[in-house]
């Protein structure tokens, strides 16, 4: 979060990008009142895997302030004149406090801020059909170039001149030991599970341990709800997060090579059955599922067809479809006979009623006055190759990751 300490002018992810409804019932069914134990909070702040997104937003926040405080008056005052200046409106935008961090950032480490906000204007996909040119200003500029390793490979690295200031040097020095002991304690858990041990959204890429790890680090550091079952948990908002994040995907993706077949199949088939199902978490899950009924054609096309003869909902398409899928499947049941024999099929569930019992982190709110059969279908696939597929298959955010090339060194 960002902004001038009005808790009313904050800049937050909900006021840029508001919860959608069903966004919002996921957040009340998964809100607990229960009481939790004095053991239990204090086992909690000593936990590596959930104090490291702490250590890591109290690195960046401190990294800004020093840069902020080794800047005069005048100075920062110039930066506010250039932006305006670059883009009329610019410091009006929703987002410009934290492209205003950006570029305080950038002059600690050498660089012009006021050039540096122009060359990302001059871009030529332009600003004009920008919500907020300062967000989009900030995904282009990104990060300086780093003078020493960063804590973490995506995050900003402390500058030469930060580093030797009598006051924040060695405070900030501290910050990039937490956040890297925290990482390390992260990574050597990691190192120990197995399939058995490993938490869902691990175990089929086990076989990797060294990526295995890189990813329980980045969860950690976002803050990525264990129960999500994509690799890399939900697409960032952050140029250099998401750069960092397409590279690990691109990982798995190549561990996952050519042992998945099936759900690779269906994920071609599926991709354009609804906008954006590869983006539904639950997109893996009926990869899993449909690679666990081992049909071949016609069977699987006739499936696919009387499964999408009706459009799926915007939100959540992969649970709905697996939600009409459900009652029509038995679970462990045999596989049809891929001869070709015609399915069966009723009319689909109404899409109404998917957005809620669709999803997988649901599962456990079934009321028992739900039609029969509803609550065994929530059961968690055994392959959970599908999970490695929606990874390898997510849509494609090189546009997104595309920024204004780096500058190659401090620019007075």
């Amino acid at each position: 979060m960002t902004g001038d300490g009005d808790p009313h002018t904050a800049i937050t992810r909900d006021g840029v990008l508001p919860p959608t409804a069903v966004e919002v019932l996921r957040r009340i069914l998964a809100r607990d009142d229960a009481p939790t134990t004095a053991t239990r909070i204090a086992a909690d702040q000593h936990d590596p895997a959930l104090q490291l997104v702490t250590e890591v937003g109290r690195y960046v926040h401190s990294l800004t302030t020093a840069a902020e405080d080794q800047l005069k008056a005048d100075e920062l005052a110039a930066i506010d004149r250039a932006a305006e200046t670059t883009v009329p409106g610019l410091t009006s935008a929703p987002a410009y406090p934290t492209l205003r961090a950006a570029l305080t950032l950038h002059a600690a480490a050498g660089y012009d801020p006021v050039r540096v906000p122009r060359e990302a204007a001059d871009d030529p996909r332009g600003l004009q059909d920008a919500a907020d040119a300062a967000a989009v200003l900030d995904w282009r500029i990104g990060t300086p170039a780093p003078d020493d390793p960063p804590p973490l490979p995506w995050l900003p690295a402390i500058p030469h001149p930060l580093a030797g200031d009598p006051i924040w040097g060695g405070y900030l020095a501290r910050r990039v030991e937490r956040v890297r002991d925290h990482a390390q304690a992260v990574a050597n858990t990691a190192a120990g599970w197995t399939t058995v041990t490993a938490p869902a959204w691990a175990r089929p890429l086990t076989g990797d341990p060294e990526l295995v790890r890189d990813l329980a680090v980045w969860r950690a550091a976002t803050g990525t709800d264990p129960s999500d079952l994509r690799s890399t948990g939900a697409t960032s908002t952050i140029a250099t997060d998401a750069a960092h994040q397409q590279q690990l995907d691109d990982s798995v993706g190549r561990c996952v090579g050519s042992r998945t077949p099936d759900s690779g199949r269906w994920a071609e088939r599926l991709r354009d059955a609804a906008p954006d199902i590869t983006a539904d978490p639950h997109w893996p899950v009926l990869l899993d599922q449909l690679a666990d009924l081992q049909m071949g054609d016609p069977a699987s096309a006739s499936l696919l067809a009387a499964m999408t003869a009706t459009s799926l909902p915007d939100e959540l398409p992969a649970a709905a479809l697996w939600w009409r899928l459900a009652e029509h499947v038995q679970p462990g049941a045999a596989p049809p006979d891929p001869g070709g024999q015609d399915l069966d099929i009723p009319a689909p569930v109404a899409p109404a009623a998917t957005l809620v019992m669709g999803a997988p982190s649901l599962g456990g709110v079934v009321d028992a006055d739900e039609p029969a059969g509803v609550a065994e279908h929530q059961l968690e696939p055994p392959t959970q190759i599908g999970r490695l597929v929606a990874a390898a298959l997510r849509h494609d955010r090189s546009v997104l990751t595309h920024r204004t090339p780096a500058r190659p060194g401090p620019r007075r």
